[in-house]
């Protein structure tokens, strides 16, 4: 019986990083804004493991909700979001929250309709990452007041439990 209390001591504790790390650092300084984007559907599945794809797949069957908590796998993980950028007047950033996952890549179509990709995680180095810091962000250059897909395929030799953040800059 008593491996069981570790594996749920593993899970509560799972979860609370991921809603610690989830709190903005404007928040908690006091100053809060609005969130420069939304979240409005998020759809995942996992596929068997290797390197990660060009293009995300056509369709992803399973609604999720946020924060997502999936443990560990050693298959890669499909992240549909549906998302709707508020601001026009400055650059918008998803973060990936926690920042200890494996390998993460954002899928975007750009203005000339081909998909743009960044690359962000523990084996890529800060100094190639969309900004060059230890969170896992990812620039978000698309048009304000409509909704956009958002593809992200996650590997990682770390639990899957994650959550997402808007941000109007990355001071």
């Amino acid at each position: 019986m008593r491996p069981v209390f570790h594996v749920w001591g593993a899970v509560v504790l799972a979860l609370c990083l991921v809603w610690l790390g989830a709190q903005s650092p404007r928040m908690a300084q006091g100053t809060r804004t609005a969130a420069p984007g939304q979240i409005l559907a998020v759809h995942t599945q996992f596929v068997p493991g290797g390197p990660l794809a060009a293009d995300p797949p056509q369709a992803l069957g399973n609604a999720s909700s946020l924060p997502i908590a999936l443990g560990w796998s050693d298959q890669n993980l499909w992240v549909h979001l549906r998302v709707r950028i508020d601001r026009d007047d400055q650059p918008v950033w998803l973060e990936l929250v926690p920042a200890r996952l494996t390998l993460a890549r954002l899928h975007l179509k750009g203005a000339d309709g081909q998909w743009q990709h960044q690359d962000n995680g523990a084996t890529v180095p800060v100094s190639q990452r969309p900004v060059g810091m230890t969170q896992l962000m990812f620039a978000m250059p698309l048009a304000a007041h409509t909704e956009h897909d958002v593809w992200l395929e996650i590997r990682s030799r770390s639990p899957l439990n994650l959550t997402f953040a808007f941000h109007a800059s990355v001071d």
